[in-house]
């Protein structure tokens, strides 16, 4: 449904692209065959003694851990030792699915304490890491491009209209759901400017487009269907905020994780305010001092990498960063570099209990059903 046959990107960091099809007569010949979470029912799923020694079964999540529970009604009890890989957007998975565009996985990369390659013990320490020089500091022609940088943002930030924007269309399926919706009605309340994209709202985007429309917005609202879930961190926060140029308002993981991954002064956390009212007067205070506003943006010049920015430096990626369904390519791209690697020839293991992995594993606040 998600991902399309020729959708993985012929690109260096995806391993050179592979072939996927959901054509199941090519199951004895697939290096790996993934199984998405909420349609993956035991009584339809191949016969673990005709896996071949090298085929990677993958459990394949792009949800939070509530949503699997209590949406979708998963147990996941009775798959015990069937997988092989799991493909998340958790840091403990074997198989990086964190959405945020594969183009930028070096830079994210470097902002882990740990590649996310090194938290596998099983892996091979030195498979897909980049050169450490330029992992860290990036490469001559990028730092340089990371100075022009400066001068761009200015006239990007410029140009802004708007002051919050947020596209939902999940207003009350999900506890977290329902939580963020309380939230920003009160902002709203509160005399923040905040437009509502989507079901939830009553704005379209009409002829301008998604990414260009969220562009001229000074903040955008990264609220997550899931409270505090582990790693639970969406293309909200790396493709509506950070790729369109807005500065994030994240609420729903926890600060930590965010921190862990995001650039250092990039977001706004809803935990560091002690209510709404707290929030509404900081985002006032920063839509009318544009010093304190531009300091959101100075992680594009003074850290080393490359992340994409719409109209700025994402020309050559462009066309990848906008298509359909972009923000699950990360999770094939790096499967795909995993395939061609040679990893399932070598990374041989099954996980124990799916249901321990990804339930027991979670905060108390994400899996709590009032």
């Amino acid at each position: 449904m998600f991902i399309m046959p020729g959708e993985i990107p012929k690109h260096p960091l995806c391993g050179g692209g592979c072939t996927v099809t959901h054509d199941r007569t090519y199951f004895d010949d697939a290096d790996a065959v993934v199984f998405m979470m909420k349609s993956a029912k035991r009584n339809d799923l191949p016969d673990p003694k005709k896996r071949r020694p090298n085929q990677a079964f993958v459990w394949w999540s792009r949800e939070s851990a509530w949503t699997a529970k209590y949406l979708y009604r998963k147990s996941l009890d009775d798959f015990d030792d069937y997988f092989n890989w799991t493909m998340t957007h958790r840091r403990d998975s074997d198989v990086n699915g964190m959405l945020y565009p594969f183009v930028a996985r070096d830079f994210v990369k470097s902002r882990l304490k740990e590649t996310i390659d090194a938290e596998n013990d099983d892996l091979p320490r030195d498979y897909g890491i980049v050169e450490a020089e330029n992992l860290l500091f990036g490469s001559e022609d990028q730092r340089k491009d990371n100075q022009e940088l400066e001068i761009k943002i200015h006239d990007v930030i410029a140009r802004k209209t708007g002051v919050v924007a947020w596209v939902a269309s999940n207003c009350a399926i999900t506890e977290g759901a329902k939580q963020r919706f309380i939230v920003v009605q009160q902002l709203q309340r509160l005399g923040v400017g905040v437009d509502i994209y989507g079901h939830c709202g009553n704005l379209t985007f009409g002829s301008k487009g998604f990414y260009p429309t969220l562009a001229d917005y000074k903040f955008y609202l990264a609220f997550e269907n899931g409270v505090h879930c582990r790693g639970y961190i969406t293309e909200k926060l790396w493709y509506n905020a950070f790729y369109s140029g807005a500065v994030p308002v994240v609420w729903g993981p926890p600060k930590s994780d965010v921190e862990d991954i995001a650039p250092p002064g990039s977001f706004i956390h809803y935990d560091d305010f002690n209510s709404p009212e707290e929030l509404a007067e900081y985002l006032k205070h920063l839509d009318t001092n544009m010093d304190a506003y531009t300091k959101y943006f100075e992680w594009r010049w003074k850290v080393p990498g490359y992340y994409p920015l719409l109209g700025v430096n994402d020309y050559k990626d462009r066309g990848l960063l906008t298509k359909h369904k972009n923000h699950f390519d990360n999770a094939f791209c790096e499967l795909c570099r995993f395939i061609k690697g040679g990893v399932n020839q070598v990374y041989h293991k099954t996980v124990p209990s799916l249901k321990k992995f990804w339930f027991d594993a979670d905060t108390d606040d994400c899996l709590k059903r009032n």
